[in-house]
């Protein structure tokens, strides 16, 4: 499965199958409101709200 992951302003952390954009200046949504899966904080703690771009991403389930 394809998607992205991006990190709100909150530290929230989420999965998108379409590609999001920053919104309200604390949020990111795709164009679809049901299009997201909030995963643990703790994974990719490299992301941040501050990063331009959400995060392109293969999930592969074996």
């Amino acid at each position: 499965m394809e998607g992205y992951i991006a990190r709100d302003k909150s530290g929230d952390l989420f999965f998108y199958a379409d590609k999001p954009h920053k919104a309200d200046g604390n949020i990111w949504l795709s164009d679809d409101p049901n299009d997201y899966v909030k995963l643990p904080r703790l994974f990719f703690t490299e992301l941040k709200w501050e990063d331009e771009e959400p995060r392109r991403v293969t999930i592969t389930v074996e």
